[in-house]
């Protein structure tokens, strides 16, 4: 709907300032390379998503649909996270986390949706993923996610990504 593309589009600045802030005072400095999966066929709602991520120095690895990120899945080494799109041309965030959950090694995923549904949350959430977002997140609550995503997966892996130095400021 049009309302959602006003939304995003009003806080597009402010979210870049603040991408762009996070970088400056060198809160992304991480030892290893952190990967993301984005799965969505929608540039204009996963823009924000793209922004932080890169002012963050995530690599990030991109998929249409959830056949590409299958076979993205199926990559070694896998993606520490999957944010997905709540629906997608040949499916939907039920799709993804069949597939997270078979792959090799374990991977956090979050699901995103254009808007707050309390239902869609709740069944997300008995199905497996990590968390849940919409388009209306703040930057500071986008990098508590992230930053929760990425150590729940560093403790599943057993390894030790560095992370602390992304902060809530």
């Amino acid at each position: 709907p049009r309302h959602q593309d006003v939304t995003v589009s009003r806080h597009s600045e402010s979210v870049k300032k603040e991408a762009i802030t996070l970088k400056k005072q060198g809160r992304s400095k991480m030892r290893r390379k952190i990967s993301v999966l984005l799965i969505h066929h929608r540039n204009d709602r996963f823009g924000t998503l793209t922004q932080i991520l890169e002012a963050l120095s995530f690599k990030v690895i991109r998929a249409r649909s959830a056949m590409e990120a299958e076979a993205q899945l199926c990559e070694m080494p896998c993606p520490h996270l999957v944010l997905t799109d709540a629906v997608l041309p040949d499916g939907n965030w039920m799709d993804v986390l069949d597939v997270a959950a078979k792959v090799i090694e374990p991977v956090s995923v979050i699901i995103v949706s254009a808007m707050a549904d309390t239902t869609l949350y709740l069944d997300t959430m008995d199905h497996g993923a990590f968390d849940f977002m919409t388009d209306s997140f703040t930057v500071p609550q986008i990098v508590h996610i992230l930053k929760c995503a990425i150590d729940d997966v560093s403790r599943r892996r057993g390894s030790r990504l560095h992370v602390a130095a992304i902060s809530h400021a």
